[in-house]
């Protein structure tokens, strides 16, 4: 696991398209992912979102957005597997364990309406370790 009090970030921007979407990370580490995001009403705040496995479909995997008339960042969270309801995020924030190289992010429209800008998902909180000396 990197040294997280001491090195360089490992924190990089993924532009959002339809479908899988590659990207790389320059190290491994703890990641969560950040999205500027935009959700008008309690009918249209969710996305299907997943890392490496398609999201699509899973109840678990379901990130509620709190309502936002206007684009703000939210940290990723996930229903999981105790929460139904739209107001219990289990996992919050949702961390991943990821190795350095290439990902791919699976986010998946669950509501239409939900908005997320093309170059808004953020995964972070990964850190290189600085040179021992």
């Amino acid at each position: 696991m990197p040294d997280e009090d001491a090195g360089t970030s490992c924190d990089v921007d993924v532009a959002v398209a339809p479908g899988p979407t590659p990207f790389s990370l320059p190290c491994a580490g703890l990641y969560r992912l950040r999205g500027l995001v935009r959700a008008p009403s309690d009918g249209t705040n969710s996305f299907f979102v997943d890392i490496d496995q398609e999201s699509t479909g899973a109840q678990a995997k379901i990130w509620d957005l709190d309502v936002t008339a206007t684009f703000e960042e939210q940290d990723v969270s996930w229903r999981g597997e105790g929460c139904a309801a739209e107001t219990c995020a289990e996992l919050d924030p949702k961390t991943w364990s990821l190795t350095e190289g290439g990902h791919t992010l699976y986010l998946g429209e669950r509501e239409p309406g939900t908005e997320i800008p093309a170059d808004a998902v953020h995964p972070h909180g990964g850190r290189r370790s600085a040179p021992r000396g």
